[in-house]
């Protein structure tokens, strides 16, 4: 299916014709309904983009992923790749942010896992 309409967007642009916007937002609606990370961001966490105060280490953002990933039999990939795409996403990667522990992390900024899916929890659309 995907490749079918990503055929005819390109016949349609290639026409010279504008898209209407109905099939715009149909499309960007099926597209986001498949992009399992997107879904994930926007139920287990809390993204703030202007906020600098809100972050999350790129260990507690992976696991949180990983467990939904999992439950949503997606695969997790590596965390290099999982980090790199939360740049491409916008989010600003932080660098030796203290943790309190006296250790160091990575964090993003922008972006924190809802506290009610922080630990645990089945992964799936389910209630933990």
């Amino acid at each position: 299916m995907p490749e079918k309409l990503a055929l005819r967007a390109d016949q349609f642009a290639g026409s010279g014709s504008v898209r209407p916007e109905i099939v715009k937002d149909a499309t960007d609606e099926y597209f986001t309904a498949q992009d399992t990370s997107s879904q994930w961001l926007e139920m287990r966490c809390i993204v703030d983009r202007g906020n600098p105060y809100r972050e999350a280490t790129t260990k507690e953002l992976s696991d949180s992923w990983s467990k939904y990933a999992i439950g949503n039999n997606e695969a997790v990939g590596s965390l290099k790749a999982f980090s790199e795409s939360f740049e491409k996403r916008g989010f600003k990667k932080l660098l030796n942010v203290p943790t309190g522990l006296g250790t160091r992390a990575r964090d993003f900024a922008g972006v924190e896992v809802h506290p009610d899916h922080s630990v645990g929890g089945s992964g799936g659309d389910d209630a933990d």
